[in-house]
C-alpha cells in the first residue's frame, strides 16, 4: 500500500542534496507518536540473520530552486512525499501517526500535513518495466568492515537484487516468492549518497521485472535492493507519472 503526503513548510525549505538520513529520522519520529517505532526502527521482519524494516519512501517532490554551488535545493511551496509498505499494519500505523501528529520537522523547518491520500496500487502483468527513482544498493561487507558495492556491470548485480527481494518477500509473508528475474533495459547512472558518515553507492536505471503479479506488487511496495527504509530502491512503473 502507499500513502502520498503533501506538506506545507512554515518557511521555504532548504535542504542539502543528501537528505535521506534526516528525512528517515523525521519519519521515525512521527511513528514514535504511535508507540510502535521500536519495531519498525529496531526489529522489523527477520530472515535468518538479516532484517527488513518493512517500508520505503521516494524523493521529496515539488517546485524547487537548485543551488549547485552550495549543493542545496529550496522548496518555496508545498512538498510531496510517497511512503510505501507491503505491510498493511505499517500503513495503518503511519496513517494514525499522521492523524495524531500532523507535521514533521526537517532541518529545523516545520512541515505541516496539508493532505494525505491512501492508495493500494494493483498490478496486472507478470512482466513490467520499472524505473529506479532512487539508487538501488547491493553490497557485501568484508570481515575487516570494508564494503564492496556492486553495479550493473557485475554479473551478480541483478541476481543479488532478486535474491534480496525474495528474502524480503519470505520474511514478510512467510511464503516462498517464486521466480524473480530482472533484466537491464538501458543505461544506468551511478550515485554516491552521503548517509550520516557513510558513502553509499547505488544505481538508477530502467529494468524489466519478470515475476508473479503478487510478487511484483510486493516489490513495488517494498523497494528493490537494500536500505529501502533509508530511501533507496524506490521504483515506479514506466509510464506512471504519479
Amino acid at each position: 500500500m502507499q500513502i502520498s503526503i503533501r506538506f506545507q513548510p512554515s518557511v521555504p525549505l532548504t535542504i542539502p542534496y543528501n537528505y535521506n538520513y534526516q528525512l528517515q529520522s523525521a519519519l521515525y519520529a512521527l511513528l514514535a507518536e504511535t508507540g510502535e517505532s521500536d519495531f519498525w526502527h529496531d526489529k522489523g521482519f527477520r530472515y535468518y540473520d538479516s532484517t527488513f524494516k518493512g517500508f520505503c519512501f521516494g524523493k521529496l517532490k515539488g517546485n524547487y530552486r537548485n543551488d549547485t554551488e552550495e549543493k542545496k535545493i529550496t522548496f518555496e511551496d508545498t512538498v510531496s512525499l510517497e511512503v510505501r509498505s507491503p505491510s498493511f499494519h505499517f500503513i495503518d500505523t503511519f496513517q494514525r501517526a499522521l492523524e495524531n501528529h500532523p507535521y514533521i520537522r526537517l532541518f529545523d523547518t516545520r512541515l505541516d500535513v496539508a493532505g494525505a491520500f491512501l492508495m493500494n496500487r494493483h498490478l496486472d502483468h507478470e512482466t513490467l518495466i520499472v524505473q529506479a527513482v532512487t539508487p538501488v544498493i547491493i553490497h557485501t561487507t568484508l570481515e575487516d568492515g570494508h564494503a564492496i558495492y556492486y553495479g550493473p556491470d557485475d554479473e551478480s548485480y541483478f541476481p543479488r537484487i532478486c535474491r534480496n527481494a525474495g528474502r524480503k518477500y519470505e520474511a514478510v509473508t512467510g511464503e516462498p516468492p517464486g521466480n524473480i528475474r530482472l533484466l537491464p533495459r538501458g543505461p544506468f547512472k551511478k550515485t554516491v549518497t552521503r548517509y550520516k558518515n557513510l558513502y553509499l553507492t547505488g544505481y538508477t536505471g530502467t529494468m524489466e521485472l519478470r515475476t508473479s503479479i503478487k510478487t511484483a506488487e510486493f516489490i513495488y511496495n517494498a523497494g528493490l535492493g537494500e536500505k529501502n527504509a533509508q530511501g533507496f530502491g524506490f521504483v515506479q512503473i514506466r509510464g506512471d507519472d504519479r
